[in-house]
């Protein structure tokens, strides 16, 4: 966590009161809880943990890594069908959307079992930095 930010916030906070209080200390558009849940959060995780394999039925030791998007198909049906529809003389045909509420994508970490080679996905979480530490 940057911890020089959050000690700053809490200063101000100390200083000029609690956000409820924002006639003095205007939080009308970030309010703290939020930078707290989204803006600051940074992780570092241990490059090998121990977690239960399905396929030894024991516990063993982990790496991991975060888990990264594939290569799109394009001969995939909803492709094709996109393509199609993009064809043509008139502009693009599904509107693109420009409302993103969330300031973070997810992070997904896979795990990966030392002895079997067995994959399985960990818990995503909504990380501003997701740091894979060695130990």
């Amino acid at each position: 966590m940057k911890t020089f930010q959050l000690d700053f916030i809490l200063l101000l906070i100390i200083y000029y009161g609690s956000p409820q209080n924002n006639k003095i200390f205007n939080l009308s558009a970030i309010k703290i809880d939020h930078l707290l849940r989204t803006e600051l959060l940074e992780m570092k995780v241990p490059k090998k943990t121990k977690s239960i394999c399905p396929r030894c039925k024991k516990h063993q030791e982990f790496t991991i890594s975060i888990y990264k998007k594939g290569k799109k198909r394009t001969l995939a049906e909803g492709q094709r069908r996109y393509l199609r529809k993009k064809r043509g003389y008139g502009s693009q045909p599904k509107e693109v959307f420009h409302k993103n509420a969330k300031v973070n994508k997810k992070t997904t970490p896979l795990l990966t079992c030392s002895v079997c080679g067995f994959k399985k996905y960990g818990r995503g979480q909504r990380i501003k930095k997701y740091e894979i530490v060695t130990k």
